[in-house]
């Protein structure tokens, strides 16, 4: 289970920061989604139950991702995987965070922070999309960095309770 914690972990590190040196980008977003995604599959395995939804979305974002990566998207084109990456980020660290808590009610994990930071990430996206960026696009990117580091502190406490 820890490992599992180790991959939903990493993922949401390397999705959180951009890290550029010398124009290489040391914690490439593609990397992060898929070690959530693998993370989530992991999940699913671990409890007996197949999670087909969240595991489907993080296999969606990895391939969206991927795409975005290989094809450089222009326009309107990228402005729409943009926003539908924002969402679906969103939605699958709600469900990964509900799983993990209704999974370990011992833990006592606080995910009502990770629900209101990734909403108003989400609407703040595409809201900067809809009406240009400025002090409202940072925001958006400073809530959606508090949402990963609360998951990622959600998941460190989670680690100390369970068993490999």
């Amino acid at each position: 289970m820890k490992r599992i914690l180790l991959l939903l972990g990493l993922g949401a590190l390397f999705t959180a920061f951009f890290i550029n040196i010398g124009g290489v980008d040391l914690l490439p977003d593609w990397l992060g989604s898929l070690f959530f995604a693998l993370g989530v599959t992991g999940l699913g395995r671990r409890g007996g139950e197949s999670l087909s939804t969240p595991a489907m979305i993080a296999w969606v974002l990895f391939v969206t991702e991927m795409v975005s990566v290989l094809l450089r998207p222009e326009g309107m084109f990228a402005v729409g995987i943009g926003v539908l990456f924002v969402i679906l980020e969103v939605w699958l660290y709600l469900l990964v965070a509900g799983i993990l808590d209704e999974r370990f009610p011992e833990a006592e994990l606080s995910i009502r922070p990770i629900s209101i930071l990734g909403v108003v990430s989400a609407v703040g996206y595409v809201m900067t999309m809809a009406f240009g960026s400025g002090i409202l696009g940072v925001l958006c990117l400073l809530t959606g960095v508090a949402m990963k580091v609360w998951f990622m502190v959600q998941l460190a406490k989670l680690s100390k309770i369970v068993e490999d």
